[in-house]
């Protein structure tokens, strides 16, 4: 199967472009992979933080209203 795709590939070269791949799987078919491990070293780590669990109870905990969507 990856020799069928090897006349269609394209080639980049930005330090963007994340290695694929495919990986047979147990039953014989395969498993596209893609390695974002450079990628991920590129981007900038999120500056704010998650508010705390105590923070988030307290501001609906000084709710004057509820409202409750039930999905089913």
């Amino acid at each position: 199967m990856q020799y069928q795709m090897l006349p269609r590939r394209r080639i980049g070269s930005n330090e963007w472009c994340s290695p694929v791949t495919l990986q047979p799987k147990s039953d014989g078919t395969a498993h596209f992979c893609i390695g974002f491990r450079e990628v991920n070293t590129l981007k900038e780590a999120d500056t704010y933080p998650l508010p705390r669990l105590e923070d988030c109870i307290d501001h609906v905990g000084a709710a004057k209203s509820w409202q409750v969507l039930l999905t089913n």
